[in-house]
C-alpha cells in the first residue's frame, strides 16, 4: 500500500473512534458558548437562554432557504430528461481514470451552479459511473463526487452567505448592511479562483487515479459487491420462484418379506443399495438354490 493510502487508513480509523456527530458538536458549542457568556460578560444564565431561543427563530429564513435548494435540487436530478441525459454521460468514459475525472468535473460544476443539485447529483453518478466501469476505485470516485461541496458551492450561485447577507432584514443587517451579490458571487475575484480550482483539482485528482489490479482481492470484492447489487434478481423474479416449490419426494420400494420358516433374512441395505453388486447377485443365487 503506498504513503497516501496508509495516511488516509489512519486518519479514518482516527476519525470514526475519537470524532462525534455534528448533533454532538453543535450541542457542545451551544454549551461552550453558554458558558463564556455567563463568565466574560454580565449576562444572566436566565438572559443567556432567552438570548439562544430568540437568536434561533431568526434563523428560519436562512433554514427555508436551505431546504428549498435541496428539495429542488432533488427535483431536478431526479426528472426524466435529466436522469436520461445523466445515464448517457455515464457512458461516455472509457476507462477509471476518465470516470474519476468526469466525476470531479461534474460534481465541482454542479456546485457552482446549485450545491444541492451538485450532492444530489454526484449520489446518482458515483453509482452510474460504478456499473458502467467496474475497475473504477470506488473509494476515489465517492471523494471526487463530494468536491463540489468542499471547494466550488460556496464560491457558485447558491453559496448560502452570499445569500444570507444579501437578503434584507438578516440577522447581521445591523453591523454590515446588505452586501450585494457583485460584490461576493460576481466578483472578477471569486469568479477567477472558482475556475482555477475547478481546473487544478480534475487535474490533481486525475494524477491520483490508477487503474487497480484485477487479480488483487480488494478489487475483486468491489466487483462481486457491485455485480451482487445491481444483478441480484429479487425473490418474485427468481428463476426458483417462477418454477414453483420442487415436487414432493416419494419413498422408495420397501424390502419384501423373507417366506416363512426360511432361515435367511431379507437382504441387507448395502445389497439393496447396490443392485448390481456382487454381494447382491451371490445373496438371490444362493436363496433360489435353496429353495
Amino acid at each position: 500500500m503506498d504513503f497516501l493510502g496508509r495516511i488516509a487508513l489512519a486518519l479514518t480509523r482516527w476519525s470514526e473512534r475519537w470524532v462525534p456527530s455534528s448533533f454532538v458538536i453543535a450541542i457542545l458549542l451551544t454549551f461552550l458558548v453558554f458558558v463564556l457568556a455567563i463568565a466574560l460578560t454580565s449576562a444572566t444564565a436566565l438572559q443567556c437562554v432567552t438570548f439562544w431561543g430568540d437568536g434561533f427563530w431568526e434563523l428560519l429564513s436562512f433554514a427555508m432557504q436551505m431546504t428549498l435548494i435541496m428539495v429542488s435540487g432533488y427535483v431536478v436530478a431526479a426528472s426524466p430528461p435529466v436522469d436520461r441525459a445523466l445515464t448517457r454521460l455515464a457512458r461516455l468514459p472509457r476507462g477509471p481514470r476518465s470516470c474519476v475525472m468526469l466525476m470531479a468535473f461534474l460534481s465541482m460544476a454542479l456546485g457552482m451552479l446549485h450545491w444541492g443539485l451538485s450532492i444530489v447529483v454526484s449520489a446518482l453518478m458515483v453509482r452510474r459511473f460504478a456499473r458502467h466501469e467496474p475497475r473504477v476505485d470506488y473509494r476515489l470516485l465517492v471523494t471526487a463526487g463530494y468536491l463540489g461541496m468542499g471547494l466550488t458551492w460556496h464560491a457558485g450561485l447558491s453559496a448560502s452567505a452570499p445569500l444570507l447577507v444579501a437578503t434584507p432584514g438578516h440577522f447581521l443587517e445591523r453591523q454590515m448592511g446588505i452586501v450585494p451579490l457583485g460584490q461576493t458571487i460576481f466578483s472578477p475575484f471569486n469568479l477567477i479562483l472558482a475556475f482555477i480550482v475547478l481546473g487544478v483539482f480534475t487535474l490533481l485528482i486525475l494524477s491520483f487515479t490508477r487503474v487497480p489490479d484485477e487479480r488483487s482481492p480488494s478489487t475483486q470484492r468491489s466487483s462481486w459487491r457491485r455485480r451482487h447489487e445491481t444483478e441480484t434478481p429479487s425473490p418474485a423474479t427468481s428463476p426458483r420462484a417462477r418454477l414453483g416449490p420442487p415436487p414432493p419426494v416419494r419413498p422408495g420400494p420397501r424390502p419384501p418379506a423373507s417366506p416363512p420358516g426360511s432361515t435367511t433374512g431379507p437382504p441387507s441395505a448395502g445389497s439393496w443399495a447396490r443392485p448390481g453388486s456382487c454381494g447382491s447377485s451371490s445373496t438371490s443365487m444362493a436363496t433360489d438354490g435353496r429353495q
